[in-house]
């Protein structure tokens, strides 16, 4: 049966290995120093899936990886996009961009997301785990904006870059990035051994900080910012006007993730959960795993009102749809329960009750 959703974007996760090796990752890439064990998506299947999925409303793909720019065909899969005419986003390190690959990119309607998580060597290092690679983002990233692509800067906050923050922001600025965003840590992955360790932010410090990045700093600096929380906790002004909520949310309900061996999931982190893996590119139409694949079909008739937890009773369900259904299963074995940031912040009164179908009770 024909569903009536757009597979709008694909998420393509081009390897599962890394050249960095990022404590935080949520993704746990293979590092390549370390291990030569790497997959990589086969070409032709990356081919026949685009093919497949045009009819279905295919208008983009995010290239993602581990990291993307060691395909050994990355150029190729770049030609396909153009000639597809279709939009690219990717999310690199930027440390392989060289002056070729930028030339190629601007050719390609685009969209380019690079992170970065420190403004000098030592805490980017130590972030990143590998010497000598922040000299190479900035190399990268100065080949973008010689082709006049200004990418957005996706900055993960943690205990060790909170009080260089606004340094960071500056530092951003200074290379004439085009946007920021700003993440929470997720408790998830590689991350985990962070939170072990208490290099993660409290919900209240997290909180404190977005609001003062969506309620002062946004408005003082001339470089668009965004802090990747919630819609719930965010100014009304920021959720429906302008990029309002799109920028925070997952369009859970127009996406397919493939990952390196071709097996379509709900996005990357399908590799380590079996349940929300749907099958093999080789074996199976992406048409049928559309239509027919019955997560995707629970999902679409479940959302938003069988969202659990603090979701259930928040005003903001129908456009936040539980934040990312992909992290709550990780976290929890189930699809339905609520957001981690806002179960935290419920436990401590953080919450805040006007947004909430019942005020009382809470």
């Amino acid at each position: 049966m024909q569903t009536n959703y757009k597979l709008k974007y694909l998420y393509f996760y081009l390897t599962d290995g890394c050249n960095l090796n990022c404590r935080h990752c949520y993704i746990n890439p293979k590092f390549i120093l370390k291990d030569s064990n790497i997959k990589f998506l086969d070409l032709e299947i990356f081919k026949k899936i685009i093919k497949e999925a045009k009819p279905l409303g295919l208008i983009g793909v995010k290239l993602s990886g581990g990291e993307p720019l060691l395909h050994p065909k990355i150029e190729k899969i770049f030609d396909i996009i153009k000639k597809e005419n279709l939009k690219l986003v990717l999310e690199t390190n930027a440390t392989l961009i060289t002056k070729s690959l930028a030339k190629k990119i601007k050719s390609i309607n685009s969209f380019v997301a690079v992170s970065l998580d420190g403004k000098d060597t030592y805490t980017y290092e130590w972030i990143r785990g590998v010497a000598g690679s922040f000299s190479r983002f900035k190399k990268g990233f100065n080949n973008l904006i010689s082709e006049g692509i200004r990418p957005q800067v996706i900055i993960t906050l943690m205990r060790i870059n909170k009080d260089i923050l606004f340094d960071i922001i500056k530092f951003v600025k200074y290379i004439k990035a085009g946007s920021i965003k700003i993440n929470p840590m997720q408790p998830i992955m590689r991350a985990e051994s962070l939170y072990k360790d208490n290099q993660n932010l409290s919900i209240e410090e997290l909180i404190k900080i977005g609001n003062y990045i969506e309620n002062f700093l946004s408005k003082e600096i001339d470089i668009p910012i965004f802090f990747h929380q919630p819609i719930v906790f965010r100014p009304l002004s920021k959720i429906f006007f302008k990029e309002g909520y799109n920028c925070g949310t997952c369009k859970i309900l127009n996406i397919l993730g493939v990952i390196p061996d071709g097996s379509y999931g709900l996005c990357g982190i399908s590799e380590f959960v079996p349940k929300l893996n749907f099958g093999l590119a080789q074996e199976n139409s992406i048409i049928d795993i559309w239509n027919e694949n019955p997560i995707l079909k629970e999902i679409r008739t479940g959302l938003p009102n069988k969202l659990d937890g603090v979701c259930k009773i928040c005003i903001f369900k129908s456009l936040c749809l539980g934040a990312c259904l992909a992290y709550n299963y990780y976290l929890t074995k189930n699809l339905w329960s609520g957001f981690w940031y806002c179960q935290e912040a419920k436990k401590i009164g953080l919450f805040p009750l006007n947004r909430t179908i019942f005020k009382r009770g809470l």
